[in-house]
Parts: structure tokens; sequence; C-alpha cells
């Protein structure tokens, strides 16, 4: 288990880093009671402003570093510690202390300084105490005051002189607190503070009059609040408010009409929402809206389709949701999503790996058929079709994410000529060329249903010349040129169905093992060989000029070439067994790139150019974005969202701008310009102090400890002598 680059606190230094359908499929990583979380039921979640996560449960609070869980609970012989265990909500004051709420035994502040915490509790013969001992929800309001919601009303607290308030419902006063029975607490842009209550709606507080507004659920009125029990509370980038109910759905209110938006549950549309009972509320990066349900997971909300995408509890993959009862969903200050489940600890989406979306094979009907990808191909009629290694062709739906699977049978020719498909193309009629391992070529019209094969005849020199076929391309007179492994490059005649081969015995080919084939702007067709280099047809001739690597500054960097890509400038990349290079074809010198200059691997199986010129590398480790201009490399991996380290030479750019790139482990969709780099700066925390590896308490004046308080809050340090 290792969280260590979503959060940003040091001691070691922790750097931090769309059942829908597998297109959006999500990673979930764990963080349970076996890495150290004092219970799996966690109720609330903060990120304080030293970067530090926090968590509630049932029993204790504990503080995340990205390394370990730090656990605090109810200390019956220490008064300085918590008063209950059972943690309701966390809350940050503008001096940097928690304020822990807690089922039981009111409210805690804890002094970080000193890592102390002090109690307010309700004393019956004490008016002047908090009101009540039972409390839901907490926060801290733009002027520092901290607020409660409770089951005895809504609480006050004036942090600088711990005097408290109290509002509560007075059948006299119509504009009194529709209920006393609060349950959450949310402060909008405009400063409005909302209640919302167990049993009468939502309430907005008026802080000049000290009056409340309500809003109800009414079965006259459709546009009114969806029902009574609110759980949750939520205020988006564009100002409009969510309310969550338990039992009615998800309510949105448009402030400016004062009119509300309901959603509930449809069990005939997956896409709508999955569970009436709505604990907790956020919101992405993206503007996606992250809903926590009970028994529902979670459900993230395109506001532009207006369509639920759901996701619960999925114990068969490492990476699934792990709970699909949802308490608390959060988001972090890099836009990481934090999720506390019920009864399975925290979930964690990553930020980064929300942008790459992975497909791969599940154990169900409809997903991809195999995880080793070899080629991936999006046709003139937008369809996304994909080879893999043992599992045949399959085509994906964009918009629900399910494959349609296209497989070999024994003795039906009306089916691909073998499951091992290594290259996939498109020619001029609209047909899918497959290039099969053993089993030649396979042309197959989708639309029409029909299947024709080219196969090697020994006998007919006009037949395909091999049966495993690497490389496939159209160029731009329609011609379908192959690449075979060890019967060079051939040409097919459609007027004819004939093919002419061009071979390393007849030709001047370096070799007949083709790996890659494109064409340049001036219509000139480029053949990259396994070991052998780089050759440019003459097409007058039928001749070969090679391109072969030296050991001088400007030759090709390795005679292994896996990928071509000619630019629209007029470049020509070509992807090798030792880096990427770069030949401008009007003088015949090659620039090379490697490892040193930003690369993370040597291998290159792919190069696609996005909207913005920037090239997209796959390798053997991980996915690469080259700016031109620059000169300079981004890597992504794993971690990113990537289906894996090591790629294969199965990438495609799509007329909408995606990216395509598979693996060994699936494939991955990603638009270039999701992927900004976040704009959040990490704090450097310091999380624990040792002497002689031994931890250090923090002391007072009366004891010996050169520590005076938290090692995180300490800006400077004394020691003895002998502790240097």
């Amino acid at each position: 288990m290792n969280f260590r680059r979503c959060c940003w606190v040091f001691m070691l230094l922790a750097l931090a880093i769309d059942g829908l359908a597998q297109k959006n499929r999500l990673s979930f990583e764990h963080l349970t009671s076996n890495e150290g979380l004092s219970q799996s039921n966690v109720l609330c979640i903060l990120q304080d402003s030293r970067g530090f996560m926090w968590f509630g449960t049932q029993d204790g609070l504990n503080k995340y570093d990205g390394y370990e869980v730090k656990v605090y609970r109810r200390d019956p012989s220490n008064k300085n510690s918590l008063t209950n265990d059972y943690i309701r909500d966390i809350t940050e004051d503008k001096y940097g202390n928690l304020w822990i709420s807690t089922w039981g035994n009111g409210i805690n502040k804890f002094d970080r300084k000193t890592e102390r915490f002090t109690s307010f509790e309700n004393d019956p013969k004490n008016p002047k105490t908090i009101a009540s001992n039972f409390v839901n929800g907490i926060m801290t309001d733009h002027e520092g005051m901290i607020w409660m919601s409770t089951e005895s009303g809504l609480i006050m607290l004036d942090p600088g002189s711990n005097k408290f308030t109290n509002y509560t419902h007075s059948i006299a006063d119509p504009k009194s607190l529709s209920s006393n029975l609060t349950s959450v607490l949310l402060e909008d842009s405009r400063h409005n503070l909302w209640i919302g209550t167990s049993d009468d709606g939502v309430n907005m507080f008026d802080r000049k009059t000290k009056s409340f507004a309500h809003h109800r659920a009414s079965a006259t009125n459709k546009n009114s609040l969806a029902g009574n029990v609110v759980t949750a509370l939520f205020e988006d980038s564009k100002g409009s408010i969510w309310v969550g109910t338990s039992g009615n759905g998800l309510s949105i209110l448009d402030q400016s009409k004062g009119t509300f938006n309901n959603y509930t549950s449809n069990p005939n549309n997956s896409n709508s929402l999955p569970n009436n009972v709505v604990f907790s509320i956020t919101e992405d990066f993206s503007g996606n809206i992250w809903i926590g349900t009970e028994n529902g997971g979670v459900s993230v909300f395109d506001p532009a389709s207006k369509t639920f995408h759901n996701y619960k509890q999925n114990t068969v993959e490492k990476n699934g949701l792990s709970s699909s009862s949802i308490n608390k969903i959060y988001t972090d200050q890099k836009g990481n999503i934090w999720i506390g489940t019920y009864n399975a600890g925290i979930n964690l989406v990553s930020r980064d790996i929300t942008k790459f979306v992975h497909y791969k094979h599940l154990e169900t009907e409809n997903s991809l058929s195999h995880n080793n990808v070899l080629s991936i191909l999006e046709d003139s009629k937008n369809r996304l079709w994909v080879a893999t290694d043992g599992g045949g062709l399959n085509m994906l739906d964009r918009k629900t994410g399910v494959f349609t699977h296209y497989k070999h049978k024994d003795g039906n020719a009306n089916t691909i000529a073998g499951n091992y498909v290594l290259t996939l193309a498109e020619d001029a009629d609209h047909n899918i060329w497959l290039g099969t391992w053993g089993n030649g070529i396979t042309v197959f019209n989708p639309d029409r249903n029909t299947y024709k094969h080219f196969r090697n005849d020994p006998k007919n020199a006009a037949s395909i010349p091999g049966n495993n076929i690497w490389s496939i391309y159209k160029d731009r007179n329609n011609v379908m040129w192959i690449g075979t492994l060890e019967k060079g490059l051939a040409r097919y005649d459609r007027s004819t169905n004939k093919f002419t081969s061009f071979t390393a015995e007849n030709n001047n080919l370096s070799s007949n093992n083709v790996m890659a084939i494109t064409e340049d702007a001036q219509g000139d067709l480029w053949i990259g060989t396994d070991g052998a280099g780089l050759n440019l047809l003459d097409r007058e001739t039928g001749l070969f000029t090679q391109y072969l690597h030296h050991p001088t500054k400007n030759s090709l960097s390795d005679n292994g070439v896996n990928a071509l890509y000619a630019d629209k400038t007029g470049k020509l990349w070509i992807g090798t067994n030792e880096g990427l290079n770069c030949l401008d074809i009007h003088t015949n010198k090659f620039v090379n790139y490697h490892i040193a200059d930003g690369l993370p691997n040597a291998t290159i199986y792919g190069i696609v150019e996005d909207d913005k010129s920037n090239l997209w590398i796959s390798t053997n480790k991980g996915l690469s974005r080259f700016d031109q201009l620059k000169k300079t490399f981004r890597n992504y991996e794993p971690s990113d969202g990537l289906q894996g380290n090591e790629f294969r030479q199965s990438y495609c750019k799509s007329r909408s701008g995606a990216l395509y790139f598979g693996g060994i482990n699936g494939f991955n969709e990603f638009f270039p310009d999701s992927l900004k780099e976040t704009q959040y700066d990490p704090p450097l925390v310091l999380t624990d102090f040792l002497i002689s590896n031994k931890r250090v308490p923090i002391g007072d004046d009366s004891t010996e400890s050169p520590l005076k308080q938290s090692i995180t809050e300490t800006n400077e340090l004394t020691l003895a002598y002998n502790h240097n």
C-alpha cells in the first residue's frame, strides 16, 4: 500500500503527485486498517493547511502523511486526549487548529503545536456550555466562527471568546430554524449559511436579520426540494447548491430562480442516480460532480450530458471500489478524490488517473477480449477497432464502452482468419484489413459482414508472399502495402487482385522483416525493418535507398526500427530500439534523442502527433510527450493511469483529437489537452524528530526534551552538543 504520491507532506517527504461501461473505468487505491487506519467506517475527511489528510472513523481520529497513519483515541487517564472516539466531522480554523465533532461528547479542539485536545462538552447545569454533546457537522465560516449542527439545533462558537450562540426552532417564530435536528452545514461563495435538517428540509440563514428561509419538499410542486431528510450539502463551481437526501435522491437549487431540479434512481436506466440515499457530494477539477450513496456506490455526474456514471463495489479487481456504501467524498488541493466508505476504509482516485481512460479485459461478456493489444484503428465511420494477441478483433462503442468481438471459428470462412491479429488498416472501400500471425490477411467489411482472405500460395508468385503480417499501410493513391516477417514488402493491385513483392534479394531492401511503413509529404514511401535500418523506396525503379546506423553523430541511432511517423512539417520521425530519431529528408541527417535527453526508455513502439504538434511516444517504460519547440520530454507512468509500463506497436489518433495507445494490459484513451499540470505547490513539512534513532516527545519547560512543540510547527531547534 503506497499513497506517497498523493499527499504532500515530508518527513522523508511524500510528494503528490471520466457501473457505466469501461469507457469511464476508474482505478481505486485503498487505505485500510491493514495499513494502520484505526477503523474501516470512515465518516469524514479533511486535508489541512499543511497537506496532511485527516480521517474520522467510529473508532478514532487518523492523520495520514503519505507514509504512515497516526491514530488519536480517547485515553481516560489523559485529560488532553479526545473525549470520544466516534468522530463525526472535522474542520480547521484560521489559526490552524482542528475542531473535531463527536457523537456523545461534544467537540474537541486540537492544538497542533502541543498535539493536545481541549474539550467542549455540555453541562446541563451550565447554560454557557455547548447545548448538545451529539454534534453531526462542524465547519468554519469566512469570519473564523465555528458552526455546529446538532440534535439540539444550530450552534455557533466564537473561538476567540469561547462563547456559544444557539439557534433553535420556535413554533412562535416562522422565521426560526425549521427543526432542531440539524444534520449538515455549508457556507456558500456568497457567505450564506445553509443548514440541512433530519426532518424538515433546508434552511438558509440571514446573518443580518438572524432569520432563516426554508426550503421544503412539496408533493404539489415538482420544483421543490426532493425530500426533507437532508444528508448532504455542496456548492459547485457555478454557484448551484446541491442537496442530498435520504430516500428521495438529489436536488440542485438554482439560486437565481429559487427552484430545484431533482434526480432520482431509475432501475431501468443505468445512467441514472444509482440510489436515492445520498450521503456526500463533491466536484472534481473538470467540473464533474461526484456523489456518494448508500449501497449504490460512487456516481459521477456529467453536467453536459446530465448523465450519471456509476461505480459499485468490485472486489474481483485489485483496483476496484472496495464498498458500495459511501459516507464521504472529498476533493483535495491537487484534485485527487478521497472516498470514505462504510466498511472498507479509504478509496483514492488520483486526479491524473481520471485523465487516462483504461480499457482492459474483465470477466464480463462485453469487455475487451484480450489484454495484449497489438494494433488500434479508427475507421472512416469513426468506429474504433482493436486487434489483440489471441483474442481476435474488437470494435468499441465509445458511447457505451461495450466491445463487440470478432473471432476466428474453425471451418467457417465467414470469420477472421486467425485470432492473433498484429496490424490493422482501412482501404478506400471502407474494408478493414487484418494482418495475422500465421494466417495471412483478412479483408473484412463490417457493414456487409463479409470476409475475404489472402494466404500465401507457394505455387503462385502473385499471392501474398508470407502469412506472418507485421504491418499494413494505405498510401495517398489508395494502394495497400504489406510488411511481412521474413518475406519482405508487398504491394496489392486492386484491379488484378495480385501482390507484387519487394525483397532483399531482388530489390535491395535491407531486410525482409518489415516492421513499419509510412509515406511522407512528398509521397515517398519509407520502410522500417527489424535490425536492418530504414529504407526509402524509389517507386520508378522498385529499388531502395538504405539508412543504417553508423558510429557517427548524424546517423540512425539503431537498426531496429519499430515506428515511423511523417509530421506535417516534413520531418520523418523514427522509433528504434535505441531511442527516437528525426530525419531531415533534405540533408539526410538524423537527430537522436535518448534516455539522457529525457526519454523514459530507449525502446520506442509508437509515435503520434497531437493537435498542438507535440509528439506522444510509447515505450517499455510508459508514455512520453515531446515538445518539439522546447525539445523536452514529459513522462507518464502507471501511477498516472497508464495500462502499464510496457506498450506495443498499437496507437492511433482519432478525429476528435483523442489518442490511443495499447500495451500488455489493455489500452488507454486520453485527450492531451486534459493533461494539465497542477498549479499546486506542495508544502514541505517535517513529521517526526529522532535523536539516536529514538522519537523525541514534546516537552515543556519542566522537561529536558529539546522539542517544546510539534516538529511540524517548529521553525528552529537548539540541541545539546551530544545530540548533534
